[in-house]
């Protein structure tokens, strides 16, 4: 079990304190180690437990924030500190984080924002303490100062978590021009395969390794050129500013040639459409989507644009992976093989794969559906990892189909035992039962908007919740008419149509046989 994070909070405000004590003693991710209510203090406590985390008010008593955050830098401590203040200072800000500050949020401190710059900081320190492994040696720290500070801000750009106001600001401090820039993004053709030939700690030494290797390339050493981020599906992330596609394209083709002459693997690269920095969450899902068009054109290739592949039928069917994972995460066998067949059928159509290819593309199915059930904890690492050493041992195409197809009903055999996948069906065709309801509801629209199949949705209504399809409609169509029979405002053909019967006799029917009674009768009852 990973150690939780100390932090050390240094305010004197008591309300401050306690507010941030309330927030992280609900986190087992991190542990307060001590509370400072000045500069001095703050010197002190830091020697005496070298926290990894400091939240530093710059207004203190004795000695200010700035002071006490250049001894701590005297003594070679490294904490992660986040500044907290009420002076909204740009000039303030900037020396901050030259200091070593790694983020500056103004009080009064808005704890969700507080909440989510601790947990990127947490990812950094742990993903940190694996670089340290001996035999890698790693001589960089991701997370000190403004390197750390301009990585946290790309990384939010990338996820689209700023507001407009959020990013200028930060552009601001870190000095960043509003230029147009591409997401380029790198990954080994082979990961899955040497996932699969080495350890953990021989896997994980590579990616640092080519990490390191990025960094060389882009001279990585200036603080004002973005940083290489890795992503959790194994994607090296690099922001390129050159406004120049030709450039950029060839400094593509370069770098794939500097990775392959320095770890004798090939890569490929994606580069996403230049954008506005505000824009940039859009050039990297492009690029993302375009690396998925190595399984038809194989690998070692640079994919610069759509256009990269001349015929539309030679697409990756990407909307059709999106279906097979919801039916993968839905337990629905019937659809999930359904799309598989599309899928493979699709690309093999293309006439441009080759063994490699095949093994590509089932590696990357294999993948999807083991990140599926991680999502479910339903499956681990190890396993997927086991498993996947059976792929180099197909022959041919036949081979591959049977195997991914086994493979991924093995997963929905784990999801529907653990009733995981089903539950979020039932809840989600419930709630559209609810909202509905007075629509021409069928259980095959239902399936079709949910995206299973008929027969599946109808099996796991009435194993999950004792009900078919048409008890639940009927059900929630009486308790509308019930309700507006009670408030008598509407006449019985008024409520039929309104809540989605549309025969009088036929609704009086069904609401005798539930109600014992008929809908004049109820009403009048009522009365």
């Amino acid at each position: 079990m990973t150690k939780p994070i100390t932090v050390l909070i240094a305010d004197d405000e008591h309300l401050v304190r306690k507010g941030i004590r309330h927030l992280l003693t609900q986190q087992q991710d991190f542990r307060i180690v001590a509370e400072a209510t000045n500069g001095l203090e703050v010197v002190e406590l830091a020697k005496q437990y070298n926290p990894q985390i400091i939240l530093l008010d710059v207004r203190m008593p004795v000695l200010d924030g700035l002071m006490a955050l250049e001894k701590i830098q005297s003594l070679n401590l490294l904490p992660k500190t986040v500044i907290l203040s009420g002076y909204s200072d740009f000039a303030y800000a900037q020396k901050a984080l030259k200091l070593g500050a790694c983020d500056y949020l103004l009080k009064p401190t808005d704890l969700p924002k507080l909440m989510n710059v601790l947990t990127r900081l947490k990812e950094i320190i742990y993903q940190e303490e694996k670089e340290h492994h001996e035999e890698v040696k790693l001589k960089i720290q991701l997370s000190h100062g403004l390197s750390a500070f301009m990585e946290q801000f790309y990384w939010q750009l990338l996820d689209n978590q700023l507001l407009p106001n959020e990013i200028a600001e930060k552009m601001q401090i870190l000095e960043i021009k509003d230029e147009k820039a591409a997401v380029l993004l790198i990954s080994l053709d082979n990961c899955y395969q040497l996932k699969i030939a080495n350890s953990k700690e021989q896997y994980l030494e590579l990616c640092l390794k080519i990490k390191l290797f990025l960094q060389e390339f882009f001279g990585n050493e200036l603080i004002n050129i973005p940083p290489v981020i890795k992503t959790d599906e194994d994607y090296f992330i690099i922001i390129n500013f050159s406004s120049n596609h030709i450039e950029i394209f060839q400094l593509a083709k370069k770098l794939k040639e500097w990775l392959k002459m320095k770890t004798g693997e090939s890569f490929s690269i994606a580069i996403g459409p230049e954008l506005p920095l505000i824009n940039l969450s859009a050039s990297y899902h492009s690029a993302v989507s375009r690396m998925k068009q190595r399984l038809i054109m194989g690998r070692d290739i640079v994919i610069a644009n759509d256009l990269d592949i001349q015929e539309m039928e030679s697409r990756y069917p990407f909307e059709m992976e999106k279906e097979l994972a919801r039916a993968i995460r839905f337990g629905d066998r019937a659809q999930a093989q359904i799309y598989l067949n599309h899928i493979f059928d699709r690309v093999a159509s293309t006439g441009r794969f080759n063994p490699d290819n095949w093994y590509q593309l089932c590696f990357h199915l294999l993948e999807m559906g083991y990140r599926i059930a991680q999502e479910l904890n339903i499956i681990q690492l190890d396993s997927m990892l086991k498993k996947g050493q059976e792929i180099s041992k197909l022959t041919t195409e036949t081979d591959i189909r049977i195997w991914t197809s086994n493979y991924l009903d093995e997963i929905i055999k784990k999801i529907r035992d653990s009733k995981s996948g089903p539950s979020l069906v039932v809840k989600k065709a419930i709630s559209y039962i609810d909202e509905h309801f007075a629509e021409d509801l069928s259980l095959a629209s239902l399936a079709s908007h949910i995206g299973l199949s008929p027969n599946y949705l109808s099996q796991i209504l009435k194993q999950s919740t004792g009900k078919t399809f048409l008890e639940h409609l009927t059900g929630r169509r009486l308790d509308e008419a019930k309700k507006l029979l009670k408030q008598g405002y509407l006449n019985v053909s008024e409520i039929c149509y309104k809540i989605g019967y549309n025969n009088t006799r036929y609704f009086s029917q069904v609401f005798r046989e539930q109600e014992g009674i008929t809908p004049s009768e109820y009403r009048k009852n009522i009365r």
